[in-house]
């Protein structure tokens, strides 16, 4: 039986997940030699949906960090289109957070696994080697 928690992060995989099927990425494959997306060919929604994620990354992931692609992606947009990208990330942290504060899990052991899962799947899409949008995000330098 799943539990909320689980069904936000399912939600907010699958959500990510379409982004990267819209944008044309590849978004299951773990080819290394796989079509990296071009960040300009981002929608405005698409790239606020990535910059939502690496900052729940920042949040929950505690040995992954955002790298400077992250603001560049943001910069890359005004007036309408910033307003989009803006919102749509603030719903992708939104869902971060909820999986973070662990309010609805049954347990810690499902809680850490979902925190786990959620890096894992961050880390494949948005990673150096990410298959939607590469080098959002990084290991932290210890």
């Amino acid at each position: 039986m799943h539990t909320s928690i689980v069904a936000i992060v399912a939600l907010l995989l699958s959500m990510v997940h379409s982004f990267a099927v819209a944008a044309g990425t590849p978004g299951a494959s773990k080819d290394a030699n796989a079509t990296k997306l071009d960040t300009s060919r981002l929608s405005a929604r698409q790239a606020g949906a990535r910059f939502g994620q690496a900052a729940g990354v920042e949040l929950i992931c505690y040995d992954l960090r955002t790298t400077n692609v992250v603001n560049e992606l943001r910069a890359k947009y005004q007036d309408g289109t910033l307003a989009e990208f803006d919102d749509e990330a603030a719903k992708i942290l939104a869902a971060w957070k909820s999986a973070l504060s662990c309010r609805k899990a049954t347990g810690p052991n499902e809680c850490r696994l979902s925190h786990l899962w959620s890096c894992q799947q961050a880390w494949r899409e948005i990673g150096p080697e990410g298959t939607a949008v590469p080098g959002l995000i990084e290991p932290k330098k210890p």
